[in-house]
């Protein structure tokens, strides 16, 4: 905050504000929209929401499984970007 001026009878101060937001995300509809699909297009899906990280294992397979057993997802709490 700055020093007070004092203009007119008014009082100003300058202030600086900072704010954060984040929107939580559904693991379950995300995963909902990647079953079944291209390991390069879950990618793509996924990477509005931030940071993608896919592992498959054989490492040969290039399609997200559609079975539930078979396929997880983690979403990791959100980070500050940079100030």
């Amino acid at each position: 905050m700055s020093d007070a001026k004092v203009q007119g009878g008014h009082v100003t101060f300058t202030v600086t504000a900072q704010g954060e937001r984040w929107h939580p995300v559904d693991a379950a509809a995300l995963l909902a929209q990647v079953k079944g699909r291209s390991v390069a297009d879950a990618r793509t899906i996924l990477q509005q929401y931030g940071e993608v990280s896919i592992s498959t294992w054989p490492s040969f397979v290039s399609t997200i499984p559609n079975l539930d057993f078979r396929v997880s997802l983690t979403v990791a709490q959100p980070r500050r970007s940079g100030s």
